[in-house]
């Protein structure tokens, strides 16, 4: 928890720097109706889903995971 939680000050911070406007939330739950649950009571413009794996599973977790996102976003 620790090193996530330094992830996700660091990543931000980057952020910050190059002028976004970026904030660091941590929920549980199901990844795509957290994250458009989130995004709509933040009033939220874009979203954007990285990851820097590789694996084919991750690929195809995070692609589902992105296509239902898009599928709820509106």
């Amino acid at each position: 928890e620790t090193a996530a939680r330094a992830y996700l000050d660091a990543v931000p911070a980057r952020l910050r720097a190059a002028g976004v406007r970026a904030n660091p939330l941590v929920r549980e739950g199901s990844v795509a109706a957290t994250v458009l649950a989130v995004a709509r009571q933040l009033g939220v413009g874009l979203i954007v889903i990285g990851s820097n794996q590789r694996a084919a599973l991750t690929r195809l977790v995070i692609g589902d995971t992105a296509q239902a996102i898009v599928r709820g976003a509106s």
